[in-house]
């Protein structure tokens, strides 16, 4: 499979693409927006969104 299915995410008026993961059946699949305000906590997700992603597996 050359992509991954994604979610659209907003930190401080900049959007960003993240990885969707495929849930269980009786799980929802986590989130459907992410909206962050705080210009600390942007970059602290940002950081660890960039990390999950950069080790991330290709599928």
């Amino acid at each position: 499979v050359d992509h991954a299915p994604m979610r659209m995410a907003l930190f401080d008026d900049e959007a960003v693409a993240l990885p969707m993961i495929d849930p269980a059946p009786h799980e929802g699949d986590g989130f459907m927006m992410l909206e962050v305000r705080n210009p600390g906590m942007t970059e602290g997700f940002q950081a660890l969104f960039d990390r999950l992603w950069d080790e991330g597996e290709k599928i």
